[in-house]
């Protein structure tokens, strides 16, 4: 993010420095307030697992911020999914699509069999190039918009609206995944 928001040079002369501090901060905030993540996403994923569908969960954090996220939330966030792939298991991260290759290695399914979920244009760019059908929630602020133009084959809200909406969600992912291939 840093060259997308600062320009190139700031990336060269400060991009570390900038991420590490980034990182640090992160910490201390999760430390010192509870964090809201996703609402419904244990309810989701119950649905998921009771549907027999395998999940995992993929994220650019590496397990120490994973953990202070949910820390934080009061749910444990790596318990949800069958499989958790952090960014300590990919040579890059989103929105190179080596997170969600290692979720679906860890799935033991092709990637035309998988759907990610994602509230970024990034997660959008990460899908695509693993070849993975990508539904987006608005939550993370990117908007309907630039989610479907960045491929989502469907958008809402967030993780509840989405989970109000499973079977249409559901729907939608087989037929863009029939339609790829």
């Amino acid at each position: 993010l840093v060259p997308a928001i600062l320009g190139d040079e700031v990336e060269q002369r400060h991009g570390e420095a900038l991420r590490k501090a980034q990182k640090e901060e992160f910490l201390k905030l999760a430390r010192g307030r509870r964090f809201r993540v996703f609402a419904c996403v244990a309810e989701l994923m119950k649905s998921l697992r009771d549907r027999n569908i395998r999940t995992a969960l993929a994220t650019s954090s590496d397990a120490k911020h994973l953990k202070a996220t949910s820390e934080s939330a009061g749910i444990d966030l790596s318990r949800l999914a069958d499989f958790l792939v952090t960014n300590d298991e990919a040579e890059s991260s989103k929105p190179a699509p080596d997170l969600v290759i290692a979720a679906c290695e860890k799935l033991q399914l092709d990637p035309g069999e998988c759907v990610m979920v994602g509230d970024t244009i990034y997660d959008a760019q990460s899908s695509q190039g693993a070849g993975v059908v990508f539904l987006g929630v608005e939550s993370g602020g990117t908007a309907a918009e630039t989610l479907i133009e960045g491929g989502a084959a469907g958008v809402w809200r967030d993780t509840a609206h989405l989970y109000a909406d499973l079977d249409h969600a559901l729907e939608l992912a087989a037929t863009a995944a029939t339609a790829s291939h």
